[in-house]
């Protein structure tokens, strides 16, 4: 993350900081504008149960953005929005 390390922007954040390299890629579930979408597994677990999405992000704007919506998303508690575990 070379934002984090250059700015240190997630200092503040309220979503915890998950480690990328707990976790394998499955495949591919879909691609938008700001990011892709991955299917995902623990890698001390056999099934994908969980979701990752690729931030694109062009500016310090945009990643710091994303952080606020997170951030909304994180503090729900709603069985129709999804639930955010880290960032």
């Amino acid at each position: 993350m070379i934002y984090q390390m250059k700015y240190n922007i997630f200092a503040k954040t309220k979503i915890p900081i998950f480690n990328i390299e707990d976790y394998k890629i499955q495949k591919k579930l879909g691609e938008g504008s700001y990011g892709i979408i991955y299917s995902v597994i623990k890698t001390d677990q056999k099934t994908p149960i969980d979701a990752l999405k690729k931030i694109i992000a062009r500016s310090i704007t945009e990643v710091c953005s994303f952080i606020k919506e997170f951030e909304l998303v994180y503090s729900c508690n709603h069985p129709n929005i999804m639930k955010i575990y880290g960032l």
